[in-house]
Formats: C-alpha cells, sequence, structure tokens
C-alpha cells in the first residue's frame, strides 16, 4: 500500500456515488478509496464492493514511511546515538561556538564600557571566526545526519506538562527524529483529511527538513493530533513508521493501548510517566495485563534508571527493525 494513494475522490463523498465513476478506479486507489474517512459510508461501500467483484480483498490500511535506520545499524548500541564521532561533533561544536559568542559579546560590552577590554583587539578577533565556523560545523552536522531513529510520543490524555517536554528535551531527542501525537484534536498540527494525512507522511520522508525542524525546536519536530475519524489511521501510520513509540501513561491509562493491541505493535513500546503518577500509571499497566516497566520522569525531564530506559529503547528498536527487515 502506497501513502499517497490515500486520497479523496469527490464521487465518493456522495451518498449516492456513481458506479461507473467507482468501476474507473485503479485497485490501489479503491484499497485506500475504502477505508478513507473523508468519503461517505456508501462511497467507501461502494470502493469495497468493486475490489470484491475484481477478486481482491479489502485489506486493513498498513502504508508506512520508511525509516532511516537499518538493524544492524544498532549493534553499536547506545554509541549510535550517545557516543558516535558525530555525536561529539555536534556537541562540541555547539558548545565552542555558544562559549564563543558569549565572551566575544562580553568582550565588546567591556570595551563600550571601559574603553577597554581583557585581550583586546586580538581576542575579539580570534573569537569572531572561531564562533563563526564552529556555528557552521554544528549546523551542518545537524542537518546532515543520516543515522537517526523516527520516535513518537503518545501523549496520555489531557496531559501536556512540564515535566513531559522537559523528557522529550532531555532523554529523547538526542535519539533523531521526535514526533509527538494527542487524542485531543486541535493539539499541533491536526489531521482531519486525506491531504492532512499525506502531508504528514511527506513530513517524515525528508530528513534533512526535518532535522532542520528539530534544530530549531525545544522539544519534538512535530507535534500532532487528529480528529476522531482519523486517529486511528495516523496512530498506524506512525506506529508502523517509527522505530520506538513511548506511551505516556501518565494519565493512569492510555488512549493508545488498544490501537496498539489491534495493530500487534505494543513490542515496540516502551512506557513512561511523570514520576508523581507513577503509583497510577503502574496500575493501569496491571490492569491491562502489560508485563513492561513504566520509566518514570522526574520534574526537571530526567528519567529514572537511564542504562535501563535506553536498553528498553534499544530493545523496542530490534523489534521494529527486525520486523521491517
Amino acid at each position: 500500500m502506497q501513502l499517497d494513494d490515500m486520497r479523496t475522490v469527490s464521487a465518493l463523498r456522495l451518498r449516492e456515488p456513481s458506479a461507473d465513476a467507482v468501476a474507473r478506479l485503479s485497485d490501489r486507489v479503491l484499497r485506500a478509496a475504502a477505508q478513507n474517512p473523508d468519503h461517505s459510508e456508501a462511497g467507501r461501500a461502494a470502493a469495497a464492493e468493486v475490489l470484491r467483484a475484481r477478486g481482491l480483498s479489502v485489506d486493513p490500511w498498513d502504508a508506512s514511511v520508511r525509516g532511516f535506520l537499518k538493524l544492524r545499524n544498532l549493534d553499536r548500541g547506545d554509541m549510535l546515538f550517545f557516543g558516535s564521532m558525530g555525536a561529539l561533533v555536534r556537541d562540541l561544536s555547539g558548545a565552542v561556538a555558544f562559549w564563543s559568542a558569549v565572551l566575544l559579546f562580553m568582550s565588546i560590552g567591556a570595551a563600550a564600557l571601559t574603553g577597554a577590554a581583557p585581550g583586546g583587539e586580538a581576542l575579539r578577533t580570534f573569537l569572531a571566526p572561531t564562533a563563526g565556523i564552529s556555528a557552521t560545523v554544528w549546523f551542518l552536522a545537524s542537518v546532515f545526519r543520516r543515522k537517526l531513529a523516527r520516535v513518537t510520543v503518545l501523549r496520555s490524555g489531557g496531559h501536556n506538562g512540564a515535566a513531559l517536554r522537559r523528557f522529550i528535551h532531555r532523554e529523547l531527542r538526542a535519539y533523531g527524529h521526535i514526533i509527538s501525537l494527542s487524542a485531543d484534536s486541535g493539539a499541533g498540527v491536526t489531521v482531519r483529511s486525506a491531504s492532512s494525512y499525506r502531508a504528514v507522511a511527506q513530513r517524515l520522508r525528508h530528513r534533512t527538513v526535518f532535522n532542520l525542524r528539530m534544530l530549531f525546536s525545544e522539544g519534538e519536530g512535530l507535534a500532532l493530533s487528529a480528529d476522531e475519524a482519523w486517529l486511528s489511521l495516523v496512530v498506524g501510520m506512525l506506529a508502523r513508521s517509527s522505530d520506538v513509540l513511548i506511551v505516556d501513561m501518565s494519565a493512569g491509562s492510555s488512549w493508545a493501548w488498544s490501537e496498539l493491541q489491534r495493530l500487534g505493535l505494543l513490542n515496540r513500546a516502551v512506557f513512561v510517566a511523570d514520576w508523581s503518577k507513577q503509583d497510577a500509571a503502574e496500575s493501569g499497566l496491571h490492569a491491562l495485563e502489560i508485563a513492561q516497566p513504566c520509566f518514570v520522569y522526574a520534574p526537571d525531564g530526567e528519567v529514572q534508571r537511564r542504562s535501563r530506559f535506553r536498553t528498553q529503547m534499544l530493545g523496542a528498536m530490534r523489534v521494529a527493525l527486525g520486523a521491517a527487515a
């Protein structure tokens, strides 16, 4: 199945679609049309009927966006994300650029106030190109990063607290592309149509552009929500397209659980919660008969049992990449 086939056919929005218009559609378009919420119930039924008449089944929609990692990349373990040469270059060049700029402005400020500054013109002559070159290296190393994971955070209902935002910034951004999805329609970019559904897929495909989004974001590169009609399809696309799923259980349960269970993708999930909600989260997992651990994050965003959390992340990625191999 191709994501670009999920298009709205005007004839199928009618309460009584034209049989000739439906019959002219290709098999691929019909498969998508039969499950497109933009179409009327009669339109979806007509598309399904034509498929069956052609001897084809109406398969569940399972299109996905290819990721940027392969299973063999995970042989490096955490070093792929936290200790690689690329990560070192980004961290070091970013730090040098920041502190060179700070010292440069301090020197300029001191010279303006007193007429002289420690090091004088020679120091500023050194700091200015150092800051510029380091910033350029940091920018290029960040924008053209290649080996990165796609991580989707499934937010719990009504929970978008500062602790969760800090957790995303502190613990997840190093993995690569971060997407969040909320069931609350209106949060972030809301998927309400086939065109907005395809637009999300396009954003996931473009590695360099998404790298830029991450570069200029404090948290996730893309915050999403979906209306009720589209939520299931959006969850399915993100779940199959991501290398790991973070399910926030801070509300004591998660709307995403039933969707992941239906898709058979719970083994790609890592469960987290605000540490003030730990008891409710663990009770929720127990009630759902999920044996996986729940990792809690502090108000400053730091995850507890970090080593085990990262091991769990790698395990979920291996499951996802193994299935895609």
